[in-house]
C-alpha cells in the first residue's frame, strides 16, 4: 500500500467525497486486511457518511488487530452507539474500562451510553470520572448537563452547558447566541 493511496482518501473523506473514499477504502483493505490503521479509516470513509452500520465491521477489524489503540476502540463503540446497538456498546465499554480505566474518552462514551438507557444518575457518575481524567471535557460536560437537566437539575445543568462553552470558539460561540435567549428563560 502506497501513502499516496491513504492521502487519497484521507482528501476524499475531507471533500466530502464518501462514496469515493469508501471504494478506495474497500479495495485498499482487501490488498491489507490487517493494517489496523487501514480499517479503522475504511471505518470512518462510512461513518462520516453516516453509515455507522457499515462502518462496525472494520472499526471491529481495527480492534482485534490493535486492541490497545483507544482512537480504533472508541470510534467501535462509537459506531456501535449510532447504529443502535447499545447492548452491544456497553459491553464494550465495560470490558474496555477494565482494561483501560484511565481513558477519559471511554468513560464520556459510557456516560452516552447510560444517558441514552435513561440511566441519569449512572450517566453523571461516568461524566463526572471522565472529567476527573480529563478536566473540560466538553462532550462530558454537555451529557453530565443533560442528564442533569432530565434530573431536574437545572442549575446544575446550566453551569455544565455554560462551562462547556469555549471562547473564541466559533462553532461554541454560534451555539451559545443559539441558545442564549433559552438560558436567559430557565435561570430565574
Amino acid at each position: 500500500m502506497r501513502p499516496e493511496d491513504i492521502q487519497k482518501i484521507s482528501r476524499d473523506l475531507a471533500e466530502g467525497r464518501f462514496p469515493a473514499a469508501q471504494k478506495r477504502a474497500r479495495s485498499l483493505v482487501k490488498r491489507a486486511p490487517k493494517d489496523a490503521a487501514l480499517q479503522n479509516l475504511a471505518g470512518a470513509a462510512f461513518a462520516q457518511a453516516g453509515k455507522h452500520r457499515e462502518a462496525i465491521p472494520y472499526f471491529r477489524a481495527a480492534t482485534r488487530i490493535d486492541a490497545q489503540n483507544p482512537e480504533f476502540l472508541c470510534n467501535f463503540i462509537l459506531a456501535l452507539t449510532m447504529s443502535g446497538e447499545t447492548a452491544v456498546a456497553e459491553r464494550v465499554v465495560s470490558k474496555s474500562l477494565t482494561a483501560m480505566p484511565e481513558l477519559a474518552r471511554l468513560h464520556y462514551l459510557h456516560a452516552q451510553i447510560l444517558h441514552d438507557k435513561h440511566d441519569m444518575k449512572g450517566a453523571v457518575k461516568a461524566a463526572n470520572r471522565a472529567l476527573e481524567l480529563e478536566p473540560g471535557m466538553v462532550e462530558a460536560l454537555n451529557v453530565r448537563g443533560l442528564a442533569k437537566s432530565n434530573r431536574r437539575q437545572t442549575a446544575e445543568a446550566l453551569a455544565d452547558f455554560r462551562a462547556s462553552t469555549i471562547p473564541g470558539s466559533s462553532s461554541n460561540a454560534r451555539l451559545a447566541a443559539f441558545t442564549a435567549p433559552f438560558m436567559s428563560c430557565l435561570s430565574w
